[in-house]
């Protein structure tokens, strides 16, 4: 009787512990923000998974042990789900592990078989209520286990089983850290569960679950920080890449040189020539200073003051077209004008036609797309190029790196077939 007490007493504490445990790595999971989409609402799921999971189990225990018979139907719905918890785990590490190894989970073969071993567990489970083979529980409210009851192991176990050998299959394919500590999340449960039917009376395995997936979001999160950092290095060369590509004083003098004989020619238009320069120069510094996503407003203004100031020192040579269909996003300050001022410099030449400038935005398949096409000679990046074009090809590289790093965005440059370059790039939202 004793050592029944012991058994019970060691079961509920096992049992609060996990449920703790879990609570705080839900909590951790909704507060911290350096996480991934993906890996934040995988584990936000987890660990809901793990909390229903250790209170069914507690539920349970309580039911069994301190409650009587009046409670036989508590007993039976709480080992139900505690169950069920417990082996749909399974397939959300599966999903977890596919992932973290850049592949399909809609295409793995490996994700269809532990789907089906876990519809045949849940089709034992239910078979399970109305039979005594693999467990039940008296009128009097008491537990017991059938002769077959290692038949209900067997899903879960050859679930764990495909998961190890998908991990070793595509250990190129993941970082050792992730291959340890996925591998731990397995193996840990898989021996508690052995264990635990072994030494029938102390329940392992919810300790172990949870103690397995704490080290494995531990994994998550240290791979996920190192990658924030490494984002932070690259986005502070970048912004210093910004800085010496805008200080263009050849730009500035040739500007204040076209304000200087304007004054005398046409003042008004000379004043109308500084409130965009001005306006120029304050979005060029606001956004060397700014490191997040800013509206795309902001941005087209910026925009729209560089060429209103080439516009008037090349009236006759330049025209601009702007077709925004779609302006509710946000993108990396110094995407737009760089690319613009790109097309101006290949483009705007007194022995040309007049060049034509088109910004053209829309929406389409939930992905935003922001097109700039000129009529220009066009842009070779592989041809030899002057060290001014070295510059701008840098400055197309900054865009390119700033995109991919702040928005999971790309760029497209490419010949336009009447002659000219389009340059597209892809916002996903």
């Amino acid at each position: 009787m004793d050592h029944y007490l012991a058994y019970e007493i060691i079961n509920i504490v096992f049992s609060f512990t996990g449920m703790i445990l879990s609570l705080l790595g839900l909590v951790f999971s909704m507060s911290f923000r350096h996480l991934n989409k993906f890996a934040r609402y995988m584990f936000i799921i987890f660990f809901s998974t793990l909390i229903a999971y250790s209170t069914s189990n507690v539920v349970f225990l309580v039911s069994i042990d301190l409650l009587d018979e009046n409670f036989v139907l508590l007993s039976k719905l709480s080992l139900f789900f505690e169950s069920l918890f417990s082996a749909s785990l399974m397939p959300l590490i599966t999903v977890t592990i596919i992932h973290a190894t850049h592949r399909n989970p809609k295409k793995s073969k490996s994700l269809r078989a532990v789907i089906s071993l876990f519809f045949i567990y849940v089709v034992l489970l239910i078979i399970t209520q109305f039979t005594t083979f693999i467990y039940y529980i008296t009128p009097d409210n008491s537990y017991h286990r059938g002769s077959y009851y290692p038949l209900l192991l067997v899903p879960p176990i050859l679930m764990m089983f495909i998961n190890l050998t998908y991990l070793f299959k595509n250990r190129k394919n993941i970082t050792r850290n992730h291959l340890v500590f996925f591998s731990l999340y397995i193996i840990i449960p898989l021996i508690c569960m052995l264990i635990q039917t072994a030494l029938y009376g102390i329940q392992f395995i919810v300790i172990g679950t949870t103690i397995a997936a704490i080290l494995m979001f531990r994994s998550v999160v240290a791979e996920q920080l190192t990658l924030y950092v490494e984002q932070q290095n690259a986005m502070a060369k970048q912004k210093t890449d910004i800085m010496l590509l805008q200080m263009k004083p050849h730009f500035i003098y040739n500007t204040m040189s076209s304000i200087y004989y304007l004054c005398a020619q046409d003042p008004k238009k000379a004043q109308t020539l500084v409130g965009d320069f001005t306006s120029y120069l304050r979005k060029n510094m606001s956004a060397i200073a700014t490191q997040e996503l800013i509206p795309f407003s902001e941005e087209l203004e910026h925009t729209r003051a560089y060429l209103a100031v080439e516009k008037a020192r090349y009236e006759k040579l330049l025209f601009v077209d702007y077709k925004p269909e779609y302006t509710d996003f946000s993108l990396p300050p110094l995407t737009l004008q760089p690319i613009v001022e790109n097309s101006v410099k290949h483009g705007l030449d007194q022995d040309l036609p007049p060049l034509h400038v088109q910004v053209h935005t829309y929406q389409k398949d939930e992905n935003v797309y922001i097109v700039v096409k000129d009529n220009g000679p066009g842009y070779d990046p592989t041809e030899n190029q002057t060290e001014n074009q070295r510059k701008v090809h840098i400055g197309l590289d900054s865009v390119k790196e700033r995109l991919k790093l702040m928005c999971n965005g790309t760029i497209k440059i490419e010949a336009a077939q009447e002659g000219g370059t389009i340059v597209t790039i892809c916002i996903r939202k």
